[in-house]
């Protein structure tokens, strides 16, 4: 019958556009900015099952990677700054199936995403930690959020159980808040993420 469960898999680029942010330093106050992120790479992972020929639900998590290349319209010469997110998601799919190999297909979830803001030394720049009094060359810090995800893509299939196809999604979050030693106290807007993807799903 059509009822069963499916693994799938996702890789492609995730682009994130500019993010506005508060920064703050200590004992130098806090201002508006703006973070500019290159292209990045996104991996998906999910589970789910299908209840009837067209409907199904599963569990979906992945890895999103993007370089921070400016804040407020200033490049990093010593250190790399990295925003990775860790989504983990309820998604819900409706498939149209017709008389083709082709399935395209639609879907929606919600669930939370864990950012992290992560910063090492370029060669040798190091901060000061006052709190045990000695240098660092790495600084990360972790902020949970609400996500909401939609999708779109269509599949060919290869096999009765296996297909591969194109994905797109867009992922958005709500505001998170990061302390980052290397710099400052960060109040970031809500990530919204597109990612173009290759796909591949199996059916059991």
């Amino acid at each position: 019958g059509a009822e069963g469960w499916y693994l799938h898999a996702d890789l492609g680029a995730n682009i994130l556009p500019d993010t506005d942010a508060t920064l703050e330093f200590s004992g130098l106050g806090s201002g508006d900015t703006e973070f500019e992120f290159d292209p990045g790479v996104r991996f998906n992972f999910g589970v789910g099952y299908r209840f009837t020929e067209d409907w199904s639900a599963g569990f979906e998590t992945g890895f999103l990677s993007n370089p921070v290349d400016r804040v407020g319209g200033v490049s990093f010469s010593d250190i790399e700054v990295d925003f990775v997110q860790l989504p983990f998601l309820g998604v819900v799919t409706y498939e149209y199936h017709n008389d083709t190999p082709f399935t395209p297909y639609i879907s929606g979830g919600a669930g939370f995403v864990v950012g992290i803001l992560q910063a090492y030394d370029d060669d040798y720049f190091y901060y000061y930690d006052d709190d045990d009094d000695d240098l660092y060359d790495y600084e990360s810090d972790a902020s949970a959020a609400f996500a909401y995800q939609l999708g779109a893509g269509v599949d060919y299939a290869i096999t009765d159980r296996m297909a591969l196809g194109l994905s797109y999604k867009f992922l958005g979050t709500t505001d998170q808040e990061f302390d980052d030693d290397f710099i400052g106290s960060v109040e970031m807007d809500g990530a919204m993420n597109h990612m173009v993807a290759l796909t591949f799903r199996v059916r059991f």
